[in-house]
């Protein structure tokens, strides 16, 4: 657990904002990191400061192929609305602190920890083992998991993949329930019916009714 909070706390302190991205410095810790446990890792990049990493443990042939699948950029934090620094990566009563310790920094050194363990251990799968550490999820605006997807797709072909999502814990009737989701970018097309006035049409008649006072 340690290994994963310290590998979480490193990439919180590298600012990925996205807009502009800067992945790159997640993508190159990632890689020194697995590639110090043996692990095979390439980087890919449409442009040098927002690369991709792909990480992977080959398999035997026998199984299906596995991609975890996940992102190093973040939103953006304004530090005075927070009570650390939003890039410290503070370990404040067990919890890591920061921006993209839940969204999503912490899975991607849980990933990262469990494919290097696996690693110095000697672990074959059946089926290769992917991890892929994207850009630019934030904003989508074509230099990750899309671009890579249509510039490399052999580089993430997989038969499932498991991403961000879902993992929430709940008690119902004493038990606990884990929630799980699938397919969840799928599309939901539906209308929606809304009846009054809109805001702009209320915000017209307040201006017109401020410039009719005025004139008076």
């Amino acid at each position: 657990m340690s290994e994963v909070a310290d590998l979480a706390q490193r990439l919180i302190r590298l600012d990925t904002t996205n807009p502009p991205g800067n992945e790159t410095l997640a993508a190159e810790l990632l890689r020194d990191y697995l590639g110090a446990a043996g692990v095979q890792c390439e980087l890919y990049a449409r442009v040098p400061e927002r690369a991709n990493l792909v990480a992977r443990l080959p398999g035997s042939g026998d199984g299906p192929n596995l991609l975890f699948l996940s992102h190093t950029d973040v939103v953006l934090a304004d530090a005075a609305e927070w009570s650390a620094d939003p890039f410290g990566g503070e370990l404040r009563d067990g919890e890591v602190w920061g921006r993209g310790a839940l969204d999503m920094k912490g899975q991607v050194a849980a990933s990262a920890v469990a494919l290097a363990s696996l690693a110095r251990d000697g672990f074959e799968p059946a089926g290769d083992l992917v991890f892929a550490a994207t850009a630019d999820e934030e904003v989508g605006a074509g230099f990750g998991a899309q671009w890579l997807c249509e510039a490399h797709p052999d580089a993430v072909r997989c038969d499932f993949c498991i991403n961000e999502g879902s993992g929430d814990r709940v008690e119902l009737n004493g038990r606990a329930w884990w929630f799980c989701s699938t397919a969840e970018k799928l599309s939901a097309p539906f209308r929606l019916r809304v009846r009054g006035r809109s805001g702009s049409e209320r915000r017209t008649s307040r201006a017109r009714l401020a410039a009719s006072a005025g004139a008076a």
